[in-house]
C-alpha cells in the first residue's frame, strides 16, 4: 500500500501539534442528540458505510525517521467503527453521558497507526441517544464533519427504507494534486508577496497574560462560556447587511468590541479559510480549512454603514490570498523576531451544517464540544447546525489571559452590541454605540457614584 505525504493544511496542524506534548488542542466534534426509535444495528451499519465512503476517516499516520513530517496510508474498511454505551438506567443519564463525553473529548489520540476518530452511541433514555463524535483535526475540518454526518444520515435513512446502495464520494487522496499545483503556481508567489507587505510591521497585542508563568507552557488550560445568537436577530441583521453570513455579522460586532474595549484601531483576527475553491472540492470530506490572519484597521469615528462596507471589502481582498499557509506567513513576516506569541489574540471558528440532519425522520440536535487546551487567548466558536434554531456562540478562553468572570462579561457585552446592531441606523457612529448592558451601566453610573455619607455632628 503506497503512502502519501501530508497536505499543506495537514502540515499546518502537525507543526502546531508538535510544538509541545501531544494534547487535545486539535480535537474537534461534539455530539448529536437523536430522539425517537433509533435502530442501533442499522445505525452501526450506516457508520460503516460512511467510513467506507470517505477515505479521510481511514487515514493512519506513519512515522518517517529523519523526515520533518509523517506520511499516511488509507486503510481498507474493516469496522465496526462505533462503540455503544447505555446510561439510561442512571438517575441523571444526560449528566452522566455529558460528563463521559467531555472526559473523552479531552483525551489525546495515539497519532501513529491508530484511527484518528472515535464514535460512540450512548443511550440516555427509552428513545433518546447521543452520537458522540471526536476527530483529530488533522483528518477533517468542520465542513468535512458536516459532509460525514450527512452521509451517515442518508445511509441510515436508506437502510431503514430498504435501500443498501452506498454512493461513491470524491477522494481526499485525489485532492492532494491541488497542493502541488498551487505550490508551482504564480499565485503562490503572488500570495507570498502580499503577506510580506501586509505584515512588514505588526500591530501591538491587546491581550496581556495574567499568569506569565503559564504562557510559555504547552498545553495551556482553557475553558468555555456558552452563549447564543438569537435566530430572529441574526436573520434581521443578515438581511440588513445584504444577506451576510453569521460569520460576517459576528465580525462586525467583534470589531466594534475590540476597538471600543482595547482602545486599539489596528488588530488581527484569525479567520477560517475554507480552501475549497470549486464545487467538487466542497463535496470532499477531509482537512482543507486553514487560518488566515486578517488585519483590521478600524476607525471608531466611522459609521456602522462604513464599518460594514470596510469589513466586507477586507474579507473580499483577503479571500484571494487565503491559500498561503499560516506557518509560511509566520516565516515571511518574522513574527517571532518581533517578540509576538503569534499573529492574533482572537480567532473565530465557524462550523455550519449545510442541511438539516435526517435519520429516518427522527428529531436531531447537534452540539459542539471543545478540547481543554487552546493556545489562542480567545476563540469565538460559531456553530450553525440548522436554518431555524439559534446559533451557538462559544467563547473559548485561555485561563492564562482571562478569568471566567471577564469572559462572562465579554459575552454579555458582545450580545448587547449584536442586539444594538439589529436596530441601529447605518449612520450611527461606532464610538457612540453603547456596549454596556443595563446592569453594568447601572453599577458604573449609579451604584459606584453614591458618594453621600452621614458624618457625625
Amino acid at each position: 500500500m503506497k503512502s502519501s505525504a501530508l497536505s499543506l493544511a495537514q502540515k499546518e496542524i502537525w507543526l502546531d501539534q508538535v510544538v509541545g506534548a501531544p494534547s487535545s488542542s486539535y480535537n474537534c466534534g461534539g455530539y448529536v442528540e437523536i430522539v425517537g426509535p433509533l435502530d442501533v444495528d442499522l445505525f452501526s451499519r450506516a457508520i460503516s458505510m460512511a467510513v467506507e465512503k470517505h477515505d479521510c476517516l481511514r487515514i493512519r499516520l506513519i512515522e518517517r525517521f529523519g523526515q520533518d513530517f509523517p506520511e499516511f496510508l488509507v486503510e481498507d474498511s474493516c469496522g465496526p467503527y462505533i462503540d455503544y454505551l447505555d446510561f439510561s438506567d442512571k438517575p441523571d443519564a444526560d449528566g452522566v453521558a455529558l460528563a463521559w463525553m467531555e472526559l473523552q473529548f479531552c483525551r489525546s489520540f495515539d497519532m501513529y497507526g491508530a484511527a484518528l476518530f472515535h464514535y460512540c452511541l450512548i443511550r440516555v433514555g427509552k428513545e433518546r441517544h447521543f452520537w458522540f463524535r471526536r476527530y483529530h483535526h488533522l483528518i477533517i475540518d468542520g465542513w468535512g464533519m458536516a459532509i460525514v454526518a450527512g452521509s451517515v444520515g442518508a445511509a441510515y435513512t436508506g437502510l431503514l427504507r430498504g435501500g443498501l446502495e452506498n454512493t461513491a464520494a470524491p477522494s481526499f487522496i485525489e485532492s492532494l494534486v491541488f497542493d502541488a499545483e498551487y505550490l508551482a503556481s504564480v499565485a503562490f508567489v503572488r500570495d507570498e508577496a502580499h503577506w510580506r507587505a501586509k505584515y512588514a510591521t505588526m500591530p501591538k497585542s491587546f491581550c496581556a497574560a495574567r499568569d506569565l508563568s503559564a504562557v510559555g507552557s504547552y498545553p495551556l488550560p482553557s475553558a468555555v462560556v456558552r452563549s447564543v445568537i438569537r435566530r430572529k436577530s441574526l436573520d434581521i441583521l443578515s438581511k440588513r447587511l445584504g444577506d451576510a453570513s453569521s460569520l460576517h455579522a459576528v465580525l462586525i460586532a467583534l470589531s466594534i468590541y475590540i476597538a471600543r474595549t482595547s482602545g486599539g484601531d489596528d488588530f488581527v483576527i484569525g479567520l477560517p479559510a475554507l480552501n475549497r475553491p470549486n464545487a467538487k472540492m466542497r463535496e470532499i470530506a477531509g482537512l482543507f480549512v486553514g487560518t488566515a490572519p486578517v488585519r483590521f484597521q478600524v476607525n471608531t469615528d466611522w459609521t456602522v454603514g462604513e464599518l460594514r462596507s470596510y469589513i466586507k471589502k477586507t474579507l473580499r481582498e483577503n479571500y484571494r490570498y487565503q491559500r498561503y499557509p499560516l506557518s509560511q506567513i509566520v516565516k515571511t513576516a518574522g513574527v517571532m523576531a518581533q517578540d509576538r506569541r503569534g499573529f492574533f489574540d482572537v480567532a473565530v471558528s465557524f462550523v455550519k451544517q449545510a442541511h438539516n440532519l435526517d435519520f429516518g425522520g427522527l428529531r436531531c440536535r447537534s452540539v459542539a464540544l471543545h478540547g481543554a487546551c487552546k493556545r489562542t487567548p480567545l476563540t469565538l466558536f460559531i456553530s450553525e447546525f440548522d436554518s431555524e434554531s439559534d446559533v451557538g456562540l462559544d467563547f473559548i478562553y485561555n485561563s492564562a489571559f482571562f478569568s471566567a468572570a471577564e469572559v462572562e462579561n465579554a459575552s454579555i457585552r458582545f450580545q448587547e452590541i449584536f442586539d444594538f446592531l439589529v436596530s441601529a441606523d447605518d449612520c450611527t457612529v461606532v464610538r457612540e454605540i453603547n456596549i454596556l448592558p443595563n446592569a453594568e451601566r447601572q453599577q458604573l453610573l449609579v451604584e459606584w457614584n453614591r458618594t453621600h455619607a452621614s458624618y457625625p455632628s
